[in-house]
């Protein structure tokens, strides 16, 4: 019996951390520029905030995969032995979804000289099959709303009758909608602070087995982690209607 139930919390805690589990991946190829071949063995490191998240090393053709990489903007950067390094900026790296980011590095060695490109997101994504959206930081700051459903309602095909209310994805009932944060199925309202959001990802179609049964959509929330650099903010919040000047004119 104590064996059966041991057994059983093993279980439990692996399923937890599973579900707990909000990571993306970034894959791609690394190849030469004058021949287009593969670069074996070649470094590729991801960073956030220009500190080392995780690395890799190519294999045989050049392919590498970084992973698990929490949600967030990564820098990419390669060196290798005989070949000037390369750095690539700004890969958005969202929940469940492969990044792909291929670079080009020359040979020789040039002290002064570091190939740095931005990442664009593609047109077509090959990395998640799924009809999503994902809103990012930067995006969530700039928002003139600090509701998350609010936010959330800027997607293609989702409709949102009043500030704050319930979500209506594909003209489907708001009990449709299934809400996850950082992984954990929530049901009411979510009541998160527009600060403590890293991204928020809207899947309107070709929703992953892993969400279960959601008849209209899915609307996941990943939160920020621990940061080495300090912020803050002041929101001010009036019922009162104000002109450009500051004079009320109610």
């Amino acid at each position: 019996m104590g064996r059966k139930l041991y057994l059983s919390l093993v279980v439990l805690i692996l399923l937890g951390f599973t579900a707990s589990a909000q990571t993306g991946e970034i894959r791609g190829k690394i190849t030469e520029k004058a021949t287009s071949e593969g670069v074996p063995f070649a470094s590729v490191t991801a960073k956030m905030n220009n500190s080392i998240v995780q690395g890799a090393v190519t294999d045989i053709d050049g392919n590498y995969v970084i992973k698990p990489l929490n949600p967030g903007k990564y820098d990419i950067e390669v060196t290798s032995v005989g070949y000037q390094p390369a750095k690539e900026i700004g890969i958005i790296v969202s929940v469940d979804k492969i990044s792909f980011v291929n670079l080009s590095i020359g040979k020789g060695i040039d002290i002064k000289e570091f190939t740095v490109t931005e990442y664009k997101v593609p047109l077509i994504d090959k990395g998640n099959p799924a009809t999503q959206v994902t809103i990012d930081r930067e995006q969530i700051t700039q928002a003139p709303t600090r509701d998350v459903n609010s936010i959330a309602s800027q997607g293609a095909g989702v409709f949102q009758k009043d500030e704050g209310g319930a979500l209506n994805i594909r003209g489907s009932r708001s009990d449709g909608t299934a809400y996850y944060v950082d992984g954990i199925k929530v049901r009411g309202g979510l009541g998160l602070p527009q600060k403590g959001t890293e991204q928020i990802t809207v899947i309107t179609g070709g929703v992953p087995a892993q969400y279960g049964d959601a008849t209209g959509g899915i609307i996941s929330v990943t939160t920020r982690g621990p940061s080495k650099e300090w912020s803050g903010g002041v929101e001010l919040a009036t019922s009162e209607l104000l002109d450009k000047y500051g004079y009320n004119l109610a």
